[in-house]
């Protein structure tokens, strides 16, 4: 009996720690992608060209969770006007961006894909289903002078 509490506590700590480094890994990739988003890129389509330097980056930056898990990450970098680059079936998150501002999203299945395995009991009740990262950065009037 002290065994299976003392297992169930040390499974639990293992697990919520996985959870807690693959947020924060998300939330890294996020940010990083929205720096990366923010270096100057010539020409008219400089927009698109940043969507793809961010994706990339926020791809790189959490690899190691495809890595480990064997599932792919979602990524979507998205302007005023909806997915400017997605991967992994990914989405915007649907908030109202202005014409300078980019936004990256970073999501990952965890319950679908653990990077432990799971316990049939304790699954449902504290793995959680999906988890995302949201970094935004503004051009300032970078997107508009860039181009042209």
């Amino acid at each position: 009996m002290v065994f299976i509490a003392f297992f169930l506590v040390l499974y639990g700590i293992m697990m919520y720690g996985m959870i807690f480094t693959t947020q924060q890994s998300l939330i890294l990739a996020a940010q990083d992608g929205a720096r990366r988003a923010l270096q100057w890129q010539p020409g008219a389509g400089h927009m698109q060209l940043r969507a793809e330097a961010a994706r990339s980056t926020a791809l790189q930056q959490a690899d190691w969770i495809t890595t480990v898990s064997g599932a792919p990450l979602a990524v979507a970098v998205c302007g005023a006007g909806g997915a400017l680059s997605a991967t992994g079936g990914a989405t915007c998150s649907g908030a109202t961006l202005a014409d300078d501002q980019i936004e990256v999203i970073v999501s990952f299945p965890y319950r679908a894909h653990p990077l432990i395995p799971n316990l049939p009991l304790l699954r449902q009740a504290i793995v959680p289903a999906q988890l995302q990262a949201r970094a935004s950065v503004r051009l300032s009037n970078l997107a508009t002078s860039a181009g042209g």
